[in-house]
């Protein structure tokens, strides 16, 4: 965190403590909240009488208050509340919505399917527009975002009271019809209010159920025979009209069924997730991290199913729908586990959007620490996979940077130093065995000594010689022999020398090396093998 406007002000001395620990502890989202808090309301020089941030502060005060906030984001960019405290307060303190709008986009970029980011914009929008088309637009893009959520009702709820004070009849009811089919927590009302519509539909709201083809293929009927013609035909009409509607009601009864039971089917993972929201440094619990595998299996099933059969029918591009949502509402909640940004890629995978596959990856990647490099690894292999040698160099060199002492990392980078000069590789595997000798590092790299041997291509002399460098200085590790043993028994196939590296093995002062190689030299110390 860096304020190049620190000495513009004379700060109060608990605040720069604040600010030092921060610096000092910038995963700590407390000690980024207390900061916050101290920002908002700065003491005076003797600490007391706070004096809240307002629109008539000093710009510099506002400044310091923005900093604050972005630093945090940066942080943590998967606070949902966070991005609508900032935008809001922006707004509150004069800034042009522009500026403010700015704000509610970089958030929704980068959580595309927060419910709680696309309520607070919508709220925003509605409060700072005057035209009518730009507030349906932002409702559509909620719609299209976050439609699929679990807990939609609360943008269903806004879009349709829009529509109703603004008497957009025909939107509503065709939004209306569109929500009758998606499986969320607040399903039934809508299904009730269509209902309510189609009970009480004349001749002109009649074509808001029904489109013309429907009504002449599906039900053998056209427009003019639902119309009147005379001054008794009204009477005699009336029941085309309401046959019509029986029918109608019938097959958006079936609709509800359907909608019913996937409710129901989602409720029982939905209720046991008790944390829907990202918490630095909390741990989700192992019930909460299995409902949500199970749940994402469950939505999985439907959807490959349905790829399977027709990729481009409606019902796969709902189920895709309702699967993208649920995936990335689980990135919210359990970003920190890369697990889950695995299992994401990989269902990209199993589709063939590898593009998207290393998105999802990226993402992981500039979104969590990675520690295990779980996610490095696999975007590494994707890229070896699809041809891109270079990139998988380049995030191979960027990961070894940053983690020197990656055995994993390193065997990826002989991997590709080979596939380009193939007489580098027994230089690097020397390079790094010299590098890590006297470390705590030691006996991980020895398994250079067994990788090595899958490059069939290096002279055999010339690893014999490495093997013999080794021995000389006393190397005793488990790798170190097995790779001896493996070498002169599979590549090099010297007798003596295959007899010596058993000795070794059996002679071993390491006694936990000792007791893994003795299956390996009771079986083999009286078979022949060549």
């Amino acid at each position: 965190m860096s304020f190049e406007f620190l000495d513009q002000i004379e700060f109060p001395q608990k605040w720069l403590l604040t600010a030092k620990k921060v610096i000092n502890n910038k995963r700590d989202l407390k000690l980024w909240e207390e900061l916050l808090l101290q920002t908002e309301r700065l003491p005076t020089k003797d600490g007391k009488n706070p004096v809240t941030i307002s629109e008539s502060s000093p710009d510099i005060y506002k400044r310091v208050l923005y900093a604050v906030y972005e630093n945090l984001l940066e942080q943590f960019p998967f606070c949902e509340q966070y991005w609508c405290d900032y935008a809001t307060q922006r707004f509150q303190l004069g800034e042009d919505s522009l500026i403010v709008k700015d704000i509610f986009k970089k958030g929704l970029q980068c959580l595309k399917k927060s419910i709680i980011l696309w309520e607070c914009y919508l709220k925003f929008v509605m409060k700072t527009s005057c035209s009518s088309e730009n507030i349906l637009n932002a409702f559509e893009q909620a719609r299209i975002n976050v439609g699929h959520h679990y807990y939609a009702h609360v943008i269903y709820d806004m879009y349709l009271d829009y529509l109703r004070r603004t008497n957009n009849r025909k939107l509503y009811h065709r939004l209306l019809r569109r929500i009758i089919e998606i499986p969320m927590y607040q399903y039934s009302k809508y299904f009730n209010e269509y209902l309510r519509l189609l009970q009480n539909a004349d001749l002109e709201t009649i074509k808001y159920f029904v489109s013309t083809n429907e009504l002449n293929t599906v039900f053998n009927l056209t427009w003019e025979k639902l119309l009147p013609t005379g001054d008794k035909v009204k009477r005699q009409q009336e029941p085309e009209l309401t046959n019509l509607k029986k029918k109608l009601k019938k097959i958006f009864t079936d609709i509800f069924i359907v909608t019913q039971y996937h409710s129901y089917q989602m409720w029982d993972y939905e209720r046991d997730l008790k944390q829907p929201y990202y918490c630095p440094g909390k741990e989700l619990t192992v019930k909460e991290l299995n409902t949500w595998n199970r749940y994402l299996d469950y939505l999985e099933l439907y959807t490959l199913k349905d790829i399977s059969k027709d990729k481009r029918s409606g019902v796969t591009k709902f189920h895709k729908a309702l699967l993208e949502t649920a995936y990335e509402r689980c990135l919210i909640c359990a970003a920190d586990y890369p697990f889950f940004w695995i299992k994401y890629a990989n269902l990209k995978l199993n589709v063939a959007k590898i593009d998207e596959a290393k998105h999802i990856l990226m993402r992981g990647l500039s979104s969590t620490d990675d520690l295990d490099l779980r996610l490095r690894m696999r975007l590494i292999d994707i890229e070896i996979l699809s041809g891109n040698k270079k990139k998988a160099r380049d995030l191979v060199v960027e990961g070894l940077t940053a983690n020197h002492n990656s055995l994993g990392l390193t065997l990826k980078f002989i991997q590709l130093e080979h596939t380009r000069d193939s007489q580098s590789t027994l230089k690097i595997v020397k390079m790094k065995l010299e590098d890590a000798k006297g470390t705590s590092f030691e006996t991980q790299f020895d398994f250079l000594f067994r990788e090595i041997l899958s490059y069939a291509d290096i002279d055999r002399t010339e690893v014999a010689a490495l093997f013999k460098q080794y021995e000389a200085e006393k190397k005793n590790s488990y790798h170190y022999i097995r790779g001896l043993l493996d070498f002169y028994k599979c590549y090099k196939q010297d007798r003596e020398n295959y007899k010596h590296a058993l000795e070794l093995a059996t002679n071993c002062e390491n006694i936990n090396v000792r007791k893994q190689l003795a299956r390996i030299a009771s079986d083999d110390t009286d078979n022949e093998f060549f």
